[in-house]
């Protein structure tokens, strides 16, 4: 899913990355068209050949509109790895609050960091 969220020129937007959004479904022409501070929603899958959901403002001015996406997300995959740049910097912390669903094999989830 990608989605825009405040002021955004997408003018800005360099052919490389445009491409790469392309590689989830998501239409160049759909993104050549976009206007500053227009809002989006995609969803899509990476390299499936399977056009994205495009969810694009229907009422005008577009800047103030209220976008919404009702789908489910439904994956097929057993292993997967979510990451995120640094945090900080933080001298320490006192405590990380994380909430995980564990696998139906709990004997194989590995919680690293």
């Amino acid at each position: 899913m990608v989605y825009s969220l405040g002021t955004l020129d997408y003018s800005t937007w360099t052919d490389e990355f445009k491409t790469k959004l392309e590689s989830l479904g998501i239409k160049r022409t759909t993104l050549d068209n976009l206007v500053t501070d227009e809002p989006f929603i995609f969803l899509g899958s990476k390299n499936t050949g399977i056009e994205a959901i495009e969810i694009l403002p229907v009422t005008t001015p577009a800047n103030q509109s209220t976008l919404f996406l009702n789908e489910d997300v439904v994956g097929s995959f057993d292993t997967g790895e979510i990451s995120t740049n640094k945090i900080g910097p933080a001298k320490s912390w006192s405590s990380v609050n994380l909430e995980i669903d564990m696998s139906n094999n709990p004997a194989d989830d590995e919680i690293c960091g």
